[in-house]
């Protein structure tokens, strides 16, 4: 049942499409069994009155209708005939058409919905949560399950229509022959439910080992994307996509598997009917012995509805078949969609257009979930705006955790983190992030060009922004090499930059935004000396407009913050300014000693 509410959720967005999709439905079955049904006054002489039993207008109609063409003779017949088959034809061939169109429209704003949806339900989650999720199991969902799961729903939109065209077709039948069309309907139902347990098992089976190895593939890509310079320098670039092909062979194979079992339904069953037929043809020898022309006579429309059912009946159970075959991907739909809220981000609703004093945290700590140990202890710092905030200490002591919850990225265990005295759980946490410029280590660009990089944020930005940043920065000295300046692209993730140039892009595009703080975790790392003080310098003649937290282990980097933090096991074991700290001969004074801070 729970892969059926699925599709109903979705084609309950659509319920006037739908029902619309119903009523010409309705009308395509009708028109194609009056199609077939028009021809009863060719092999019946004597039609008058045959529908006079079911005491229902429309059949009286009917019977009327059927009585004056029996007026005319020969030719005459066989020519009104024919034109009443083409006019029927032509209005079945229009609402079905209609109705596969609306099908279609369903099927691409239900690929948009579930997009849409995943999309969001991404942006929602926190930090924490997203770094759980293996990434080609997102990847999967949003391009390639998605899309599967759309066109089945047009699938079971379209098995609407067939669903009508089996009622309607079926009392056809039983107006012909109610003895055979029910030893008919019999024998077909009896052997597509034979087939449909059968194959839908068999197929449930296959997609679930497609699913599973489609996500490996596109986590694979992911990883071989990212990593490709590694890859190529390692020396190992055989043995790594000799592995992927391997992987892709599997993929391959169980796509395979799938595709045996998906079009078996279709032939077996062709197989099944057809033998039904020949078992309808015996049962009638033995129903009707003594008016065998008779009866074959009223068999030639009889049949003719059995043809048209049979690709019906295919339809509708190689549909059966495909849900079964859904439901792993259903069940992945709902358990990401139904993620619990304490995954996501929490966001308050107080605005928030600048800060205007400081960041205050107050007896912060910080576990991860998984683990029993403090990442962070019992921490108490002011940033103040206008201020430079150095941060040093060996790797693993808390320094990114600490920056990833001032961004509001993580939520803290215990205490508070203060935006002007406003605890940041009660701030529209959108706005407060834009308020700050963070520059990571890892830096990240799109495959556009240089111009467009540096002003994601706002397109609005002049070109003389852009310039005065890119020189601020010191970036102006290679752009300008490049052929094509500013408007030259920069590859997937910037592989055509070196780690400096991105640095120096990164920090241009920081300086940017319109922000009141500017983070640089780590981000100068791949600058020279030189490089390193001019960019720097620049960015203190801004700090009459800005607050500054640096996280670095250069000397020449926080030399001259108006307060250092000394960091370790998540602690704080040290305040001042390098000086203060120098003269206090602690860990600081360790640490710059032993060469922990590089010149």
């Amino acid at each position: 049942m729970k892969k059926y509410k699925f599709f109903l959720n979705y084609i309950n967005e659509n319920r006037l499409l739908f029902i619309t999709s119903n009523f010409l439905s309705v009308l395509s079955a009708i028109f194609g069994g009056l199609t077939i049904g028009i021809i009863i006054p060719l092999l019946e002489p004597n039609t008058e009155g045959i529908f006079s039993d079911l005491n229902i207008p429309f059949f009286d109609r009917i019977d009327n209708f059927l009585t004056y063409l029996n007026t005319f003779s020969g030719d005459s017949k066989i020519r009104i005939i024919c034109l009443i088959i083409v006019i029927f034809s032509l209005f079945e061939f229009i609402t079905m058409y209609l109705t596969y169109l609306i099908s279609s429209i369903i099927q691409i704003r239900t690929l948009e919905n579930m997009q849409t949806n995943l999309i969001n339900k991404i942006k929602k989650i926190n930090l924490l949560t997203f770094a759980s999720f293996e990434q080609g199991k997102l990847f999967a969902m949003v391009v390639q399950e998605s899309k599967v799961l759309s066109r089945v729903l047009a699938r079971v939109v379209n098995g609407i229509r067939d669903t009508w065209l089996l009622i309607i077709f079926s009392a056809a039948l039983v107006v012909v022959s109610p003895v055979m069309a029910l030893s008919g309907l019999f024998l077909l139902g009896a052997f597509a439910n034979i087939v449909n347990g059968r194959l839908g098992t068999m197929l449930k089976k296959r997609e679930k080992s497609f699913i599973e190895s489609t996500e490996v593939i596109f986590g694979e890509l992911d990883e071989t994307l990212k990593s490709f310079k590694s890859i190529k320098a390692s020396g190992h670039e055989d043995k790594h996509f000799s592995r992927m092909l391997d992987q892709f062979k599997t993929w391959r194979s169980n796509e395979w598997e799938v595709i045996k079992v998906s079009i078996l339904p279709q032939p077996v069953l062709t197989l099944l009917n057809s033998l039904s037929i020949a078992a309808l043809l015996l049962i009638g020898t033995f129903l009707f012995p003594d008016n065998k022309n008779d009866w074959l006579g009223l068999m030639v429309p009889f049949f003719l509805f059995i043809f048209r059912l049979l690709p019906t009946i295919n339809s509708l159970n190689t549909l059966r078949i495909k849900l079964k075959g859904m439901t792993p991907y259903i069940d992945r739909f709902n358990n990401f969609n139904y993620i619990s809220k304490e995954n996501e981000e929490f966001h308050g609703t107080e605005p928030i257009e600048s800060i205007e004093k400081n960041i205050v945290i107050k007896n912060l700590s910080f576990r991860f979930s998984n683990s029993d140990a403090f990442s962070l202890n019992n921490i108490d710092l002011e940033i103040e705006k206008y201020k430079t905030t150095a941060i040093v200490g060996p790797s693993g002591s808390g320094k990114t955790t600490l920056v990833n919850l001032l961004l509001g990225l993580m939520t803290p265990t215990e205490g508070e983190i203060l935006i002007d005295g406003v605890d940041i759980n009660n701030l529209d946490i959108n706005q407060y992030r834009r308020t700050i410029s963070y520059v990571d280590q890892e830096t990240f660009f799109f495959n556009r060009s240089i111009s467009d990089n540096l002003k994601w944020k706002d397109d609005e930005v002049s070109e003389e922004e852009i310039l005065k940043v890119a020189e601020l920065a010191d970036a102006t000295r290679f752009i300008k090499d490049f052929e094509e300046g500013f408007e030259t692209r920069l590859g997937a993730a910037g592989k055509n930059l070196s780690g400096g140039q991105k640095q120096r892009l990164a920090i241009a595009r920081a300086l940017l935004n319109d922000s009141d703080f500017i983070i640089l975790d780590e981000s100068t790392s791949n600058l020279d000396y030189e490089t390193e003080v001019l960019v720097y310098n620049s960015i203190q003649e801004l700090l009459s407009e800005k607050g500054l937290l640096v996280i670095a282990h250069r000397y020449s980097t926080i030399k001259n913050a108006d307060q250092i933090i000394y960091m370790e096991d998540g602690k704080i074991l040290e305040k001042g300014d390098h000086y203060e700290l120098i003269a206090k001969k602690g860990k600081y004074f360790d640490q710059f000693n032993s060469g922990g801070l590089t010149v």
